[in-house]
C-alpha cells in the first residue's frame, strides 16, 4: 500500500496519528502518573513495579532463548535491584527448576575461590552437626552463619549447660575489677584487656568451637554478606508461589550454606554437575 492509501484507510494523516499518539502519552503522564518522559519521545514507566513486571515477562517468553535468558538472569543474583524480578520470574515460569538451580550455582561460586570463607562454612557445618535441635539443617546453618562472630551472646547461653565451661568463665569474671570504679576499670582494661579477651576466646573455642577470630578483610566481609543475602533470596524464591519439583526443592535445601567440598558430595548423590564446571 502507498502512504496515501494508508492515510485514507485510517481517515487521518500519518502526522495527525503521531500527534494524537503523543497527546495520549502526555495525558497518561499528566493524569495517571504511569509514564514519565525521560527525553523527547522517550517514555518509561514511572513506578519501578511496572518495569520489574515487564522485565520478568520479557525474560519468561516461551522462546528458544529462554534457557539462556534464565542463565543470564541468575548472574544478577547478588544485585538487590533484581530481587523482585527474580520473585516475579519464578512465579511466571511453568517450572522454575532451571532458574533456581542456576541461582544456586551462582551463589555457591561467590565463595569458591576464598579459602578463608570456605573455612568458615566448614565450621558452620561442624557446629550444625554438634547440636541436636528439631530444625532443618539448613536453618541451623543459617543461624550459625549469621552469628559466627557473636561471641558474647553465645558464651552466656553455653555456660548454663557445661559446668566446666561455667567454672572457667566464672574465673575470668573474677579477674574483672569493680565496674563501678570507672578509672580503675579503664586502667585494667588498657593493661590486661587484650590478654583477658584472648583467654575468653580460647575458652569458647575449646568448649563450644565458637569465638574464632576470623579476621576477614572488608572485601571478604562484603562477599560473605552478599552470599548470605543471595541465599535468603533463593529461599524466598523457593517458598514463593512458584512450581518447582520436589527433587529440586530437596536438592537446594540439602546443599544450602555448605562448603564446596560438601556440595560436591551432594552433587554426586543427586547426579548434578558442579557449579565450577
Amino acid at each position: 500500500l502507498q502512504l496515501a492509501e494508508i492515510e485514507n484507510y485510517l481517515g487521518c494523516t500519518l502526522g495527525q496519528l503521531i500527534l494524537d499518539s503523543e497527546a495520549v502519552l502526555k495525558s497518561i503522564e499528566a493524569q495517571h502518573g504511569l509514564l514519565a518522559e525521560r527525553a523527547r519521545r522517550i517514555y518509561s514507566f514511572s513506578h519501578l513495579t511496572f518495569q520489574e513486571y515487564f522485565t520478568a515477562r520479557q525474560i519468561t517468553r516461551p522462546t528458544a532463548q529462554l534457557p539462556l535468558a534464565l542463565m543470564d538472569l541468575a548472574q544478577h543474583v547478588t544485585e538487590k535491584r533484581y530481587r523482585e524480578i527474580f520473585l516475579l520470574t519464578v512465579g511466571m515460569l511453568p517450572e522454575a527448576d532451571d532458574l533456581l538451580i542456576s541461582m544456586k550455582q551462582q551463589v555457591d561460586l561467590l565463595l569458591a575461590n576464598n579459602p578463608a570463607l570456605q573455612a568458615l562454612m566448614i565450621w558452620v557445618v561442624q557446629k550444625t552437626e554438634s547440636v541436636a535441635v528439631p530444625y532443618k539443617p539448613a536453618a541451623v546453618r543459617a543461624f550459625y552463619l549469621s552469628r559466627a562472630l557473636d561471641l558474647s551472646r553465645v558464651a552466656v547461653q553455653a555456660a548454663k549447660t557445661d559446668p566446666k565451661l561455667k567454672l572457667k568463665i566464672d574465673r575470668l569474671k573474677a579477674q574483672l575489677p569493680d565496674v563501678q570504679d570507672v578509672d580503675a576499670f579503664k586502667s585494667w582494661w588498657t593493661e590486661r584487656g587484650a590478654e583477658w579477651t584472648a583467654q575468653l576466646r580460647q575458652v569458647m573455642i575449646e568448649h563450644r568451637n565458637i569465638g574464632h577470630n576470623w579476621q576477614f578483610t572488608d572485601a571478604q566481609t562484603e562477599t560473605l554478606q552478599q552470599y548470605y543475602d543471595a541465599n535468603m533470596l533463593l529461599v524466598d524464591c523457593l517458598n514463593s508461589d512458584c512450581y518447582v519439583t520436589k527433587a529440586t526443592q530437596q536438592y537446594i535445601e540439602d546443599t544450602l550454606l555448605l562448603p564446596l567440598s560438601e556440595i560436591d558430595k551432594k552433587n554426586a548423590e543427586y547426579g548434578m554437575r558442579s557449579a565450577e564446571s
